[in-house]
């Protein structure tokens, strides 16, 4: 079967397209599954360490399709694109595409960021991109070599400045014999036609999935979380949107945290480190017997507090009249 023409190459802002029904296939694994092959697609299939895109394909006849089918996934096997659904289709069916256009330019970002972070590691310290993941909920990247909190911040300061530099990405598709001449990164071998992905002044890397047309369009980079992983560093970083959805839910974390030790986000850190010191403390006591013991001291104590405070809010007269009765 003829490879499937992938409109996302040179459309990836485009969001719907037309297309025939090649072949259909019911899965065995799956009841009431079936992939499709179309002639052409804007649907990115997962590769690259990259999710699939998500969307609809809108089966009828007319200006108004009768049925309308979310692709529930997308894989590429030999150049061929497959697309799974839930309602069997005949080859030679006309399908209407449509793509989620949120979740295909959220990972435009992640990407189009992680390109801008792994060229400046790449020129700076020399180590290569040897792993990456961009799914729902996490982009990481693995370097085949350790960088230090201070580089991994001088990096996020030189990513996000690349950001704000607005810079127009280069796309394209050389010959072989160009790309012999050429310096550019890559995770493997590659065989056929080679898509280029250029970042002027930044990386020059091949690439397979749709970029955002210029750097400012990523939003912003934050770095999430840093751990060493097989003699170098697993990076995990989030761009615009989704950046700034983790920024949110992290202020209201420490919100929540402010509230809870009626402190301030400057005393923070020292509230939550007493606390801290204390749970430590108790369950560091050698039985339940003690720790119960220590609670009902603590409680003493501050029954004892407040009988005090009750005590010299009394006035005088009645002060001294009530210190012959009341025991201590």
């Amino acid at each position: 079967m003829e490879k499937t023409k992938c409109l996302y190459d040179k459309f990836p802002y485009e969001t719907e397209f037309d297309a025939n029904v090649l072949a259909v296939k019911a899965l065995k694994e799956a009841q009431d599954r079936y992939e499709v092959i179309l002639d052409q697609t804007l649907f990115f299939p997962e590769q690259g360490g990259q999710t699939p895109d998500q969307g609809w394909l809108s089966v009828g006849h007319g200006l108004r399709p009768a049925t309308k089918c979310e692709v529930l996934d997308v894989q590429i096997r030999d150049g061929v694109i497959v697309h799974v659904i839930e309602q069997k289709l005949e080859p030679g069916d006309q399908v209407h595409g449509q793509i989620d256009w949120d979740y295909r330019f959220s990972n435009m970002q992640q990407h189009t960021g992680e390109h801008i972070f792994s060229g400046i590691v790449h020129s700076t310290f020399g180590y290569e991109n040897v792993g990456f993941h961009l799914s729902d909920s996490v982009v990481t990247m693995d370097f085949d070599g350790v960088l230090s909190p201070e580089d991994v911040t001088a990096i996020e300061t030189r990513v996000n400045q690349v950001i704000a530099d607005d810079l127009v990405l280069e796309i394209a598709f050389p010959t072989p014999q160009m790309l012999e001449s050429m310096e550019y990164r890559s995770k493997k071998e590659l065989e056929g036609q080679v898509r280029i992905v250029t970042i002027p002044g930044v990386d020059v890397c091949a690439c397979c999935a749709p970029h955002v047309r210029r750097t400012g369009e990523v939003g912003g980079l934050k770095v999430m979380h840093v751990q060493n992983y097989k003699g170098g560093v697993r990076i995990s970083i989030l761009c615009g949107f989704r950046a700034l959805d983790a920024f949110r839910q992290k202020t209201k974390t420490v919100d929540e945290m402010m509230g809870l030790l009626s402190s301030s986000e400057e005393e923070l850190r020292k509230a939550i480190s007493s606390v801290y010191r204390q749970k430590t403390r108790i369950w560091r006591m050698p039985s339940g017997r003690h720790r119960r013991r220590f609670w009902r001291r603590r409680q003493k104590v501050w029954m004892r507090m407040q009988r005090m405070w009750s005590f010299l809010r009394m006035p005088v007269i009645v002060r001294q009249c009530a210190a012959s009765s009341m025991t201590w």
